[in-house]
């Protein structure tokens, strides 16, 4: 049985910039997905485990943009890919570097921020609350959109304008709160995200994490058993798109929800929801997460972590992200340490 392997190359000089991902497999289609998701992998460790340095010297407010979009997971939006086959030696490479690439994702960013800047135009122009808060869902989808564009694109070498700034999806985020009417059962709530993506199949939904933890709370779950039983779900490994959410609490305890449809093979934004939940709506479940991610923790204790060796595990199958397992199901880890280890 022919066994299809992509290999991984990371490579920067003064003339260009490689990443390639690495799969297995025994049909050339499987492998491309498993490359993609590698590759996009790999761009989220190097970003967050050496880029982040050379980006804190230019824009510390980006540092922090950065890890906490890597932090809750790696799904990085992947354009201009290359795919190489050998018959001979059964192996497969798939390749993104920036002399093809770099052009393609700056202009993907200055379309999108021609998007933005119209979407926020017509928010200020609208003349009612339901009007503002729908531009405001479209400013801020394209806003997430953006960010993940940008945080390939800088691993490619663009340059900011610095003359320019671009509203982020946080500070979007922060006017929809102000705007949204509050939904007072979780029922509702997954109703109306259901809504937005019914003429989508084939969806693998993961369940919501708190911005800045990978740990899926009580909360997190109900979402995700209520979206599961109103969209049209399929195993992971059967699925077409993604859905992943992600929330913040505010201080009244209400809850605001986005989740994000992405093709499933190149990580891409397709759609997004966002809502508020009353405090209410969630009552006796357990919303807020009991333990800090590794990134913070680290921040937080970087005295006592200079002597001491702190190792991280985590899955290496985006689809065990949401860290819910079956019974007997096989997984792969990746260790991370706050020092070099063995």
């Amino acid at each position: 049985m022919k066994q299809i392997a992509l290999f991984l190359l990371f490579v920067i000089n003064s003339f260009a910039i490689t990443i390639s991902g690495i799969g297995f497999s025994n049909n050339e289609n499987e492998a491309k997905k498993l490359a993609l998701e590698d590759l996009s992998h790999n761009i989220s460790v190097i970003v967050q485990s050496d880029y982040t340095s050379f980006i804190d010297k230019n824009d510390k407010s980006y540092n922090k943009k950065i890890n906490k979009l890597i932090n809750i997971k790696s799904d990085l939006p992947i354009l201009s890919a290359s795919f190489g086959y050998s018959d001979v030696t059964f192996t497969a490479t798939a390749t993104i570097d920036s002399k093809t690439a770099l052009h393609i994702y700056t202009q993907k960013l200055n379309d999108l921020s021609k998007e933005i800047n119209k979407a926020i135009e017509s928010f200020e122009k609208a003349k009612n609350n339901t009007e503002k808060y729908n531009m405001l869902e479209l400013a801020n989808e394209l806003a997430q959109s953006y960010e993940k564009y940008e945080i390939v694109a800088l691993m490619l070498g663009y340059k900011k304008d610095t003359n320019t700034t671009q509203i982020s999806s946080s500070d979007i985020t922060a006017k929809m709160i102000t705007l949204a009417s509050s939904i007072d059962s979780i029922e509702l709530a997954t109703k109306i995200i259901a809504q937005t993506f019914k003429n989508y199949k084939n969806i693998f939904v993961f369940a919501p994490v708190v911005n800045g933890s990978n740990e899926i709370t009580p909360f997190g779950v109900a979402i995700k058993d209520n979206l599961n039983s109103k969209i049209n779900q399929s195993k992971f490994t059967d699925s077409i798109y993604t859905l992943t959410g992600s929330y913040e609490i505010s201080e009244n305890g209400a809850i605001f929800l986005t989740y994000t449809l992405s093709d499933k093979l190149t990580n891409a934004p397709i759609a997004s929801k966002s809502i508020l939940l009353d405090a209410n709506s969630y009552r006796s479940l357990r919303a807020k997460p009991n333990n800090l991610s590794f990134d913070n923790e680290i921040e937080l204790a970087k005295d006592k972590l200079r002597s001491e060796l702190i190792v991280d595990l985590s899955f290496k199958d985006t689809s065990n992200k949401s860290l819910l397992l079956r019974k007997n199901q096989e997984v792969s880890l990746v260790a991370k340490s706050n020092r070099q280890s063995y």
